[in-house]
């Protein structure tokens, strides 16, 4: 496996959420998705997309996933459960979808750093909650079973949209 690490050189100076949040739900419109589990690998596959999803060698251990450009291949850390897979597929689609160049970001961490100050990684991250747990899907939902922001609703809707709650509890913040 071959990993290049980028220089971290973004050309954009703050993340542009809209415009991720938008690519998101026009994706969902086109391929008419209207309920959960978002079917993420099919949805890159339908953008000329390979995903792998391997055994990362140990000097990659604390790596989720990265996107080869030039091979079109979402490589994904086989050692992460499913829902952190979802969001390491949904992520590394997002930086194609979002046309973000290879020398603007590198590999996706395992762990969630303090701080991401990187506003590329923003976007990607931004089209993927949007993407994978779109928020009328989640207001329906939360009406629907007369769902709450407790921790325990938290935990049943991470189940409904196969994420994680630190994803639900992203999305939350928009309601």
């Amino acid at each position: 496996m071959n990993v290049r690490f980028f220089a971290h050189m973004t050309a954009i100076l703050s993340p542009r959420y809209d415009m991720a949040k938008d690519k998101a739900a026009e994706i969902l419109r086109q391929y008419e998705i209207e309920e959960p589990i978002i079917p993420i690998t099919r949805l890159a596959e339908k953008h000329g997309l390979t995903v792998k999803v391997l055994q990362f060698p140990e000097t990659l251990r604390d790596v989720a996933g990265f996107f080869d450009p030039e091979q079109k291949i979402i490589f994904v850390n086989r050692a992460d459960p499913p829902n952190r897979q979802t969001f390491t597929i949904a992520h590394e689609l997002g930086h194609f979808i979002l046309g973000h160049k290879p020398n603007e970001y590198g590999v996706l961490p395992r762990y969630p750093r303090p701080k991401e100050d990187n506003p590329i990684e923003k976007e990607a991250n931004c089209f993927a909650a949007s993407l994978l747990v779109p928020l009328d899907m989640l207001k329906k939902i939360m009406k629907q079973y007369s769902l709450n922001k407790t921790d325990a609703d938290q935990e049943l809707l991470a189940g409904i949209f196969g994420v994680s709650t630190d994803v639900i509890k992203f999305r939350l913040k928009w309601i």
